[in-house]
Order: C-alpha cells, then structure tokens, then sequence
C-alpha cells in the first residue's frame, strides 16, 4: 500500500466515524481501503467501478480526477457544457469526473460496490 492510499485511507476512515448515520455491512477498513485506492487510481487516469444509486439501480461508472484526462475530454467533446449549479457533496462521499455524462459526479461509500479496472484514454 502507498503512503497516498494509506493517508486517504485514514481520512476516509475517520471520516466514517465522524459520521453520524454511517452504516454498512461492509468491514469499514477494508470498504476505507477499496475507496482510498479507487480515488488515488482516478487521480492518475480513467477508472471503471460500480456503486449503488439512490433508486437501488446498480450503476458502472467511468471516471477521472485527473485534469489533464478532464481538460482533453473537453477539448474533444462538442456536446460538453459546463454545469453552472452543483450540490454540496456529503462528508462520506466520493466525487468524480463521469466521463459518460461529461459532467462531476459523486456517489456515497456505503453504496460503493467495488472497481472493475482502469485503462488509459
């Protein structure tokens, strides 16, 4: 494990703890794990992974919180359009550059079911 993934892990684990209401029936260390490696992998590229959303729906998500995959899939998207409104993310979640909505999204780690792969653009 990378120092990066350790140091994320314990913010999301303390965050957890932190959090009222948090609840999942996953072990919260390695769920804290899973996520702090998710997030360190969106930062250097592009990722696919699952999580449930709100409606029970499963949804497989491609990501990135890496600027430079973000600023080219602008640059090439005709049909990209800044969103001028977003909502304030909660404590115990997670946002991401949806590369197939072309616009920020976020899910919650109690519905985070796992990451499938990466791959580079």
């Amino acid at each position: 494990m990378t120092a990066e993934i350790e140091s994320l892990q314990k913010l999301i684990l303390a965050t957890m703890n932190a959090e009222a209401g948090f609840s999942t029936g996953r072990n919260p260390l390695n769920l804290s794990e899973e996520i702090a490696t998710l997030v360190s992998e969106l930062k250097k590229g592009v990722c696919i992974f699952k999580f449930r959303k709100k409606d029970g729906q499963i949804r497989r998500a491609t990501g990135t919180l890496s600027q430079e995959v973000i600023d080219r899939y602008r640059e090439e998207s005709e049909a990209y359009v800044p969103r001028v409104h977003r909502k304030k993310a909660r404590p115990t979640s997670t946002s991401y550059f949806d590369l197939e909505k072309g616009e920020f999204r976020c899910f919650l780690w109690e519905n985070f079911l796992g990451m499938e792969s990466d791959y580079s653009l």
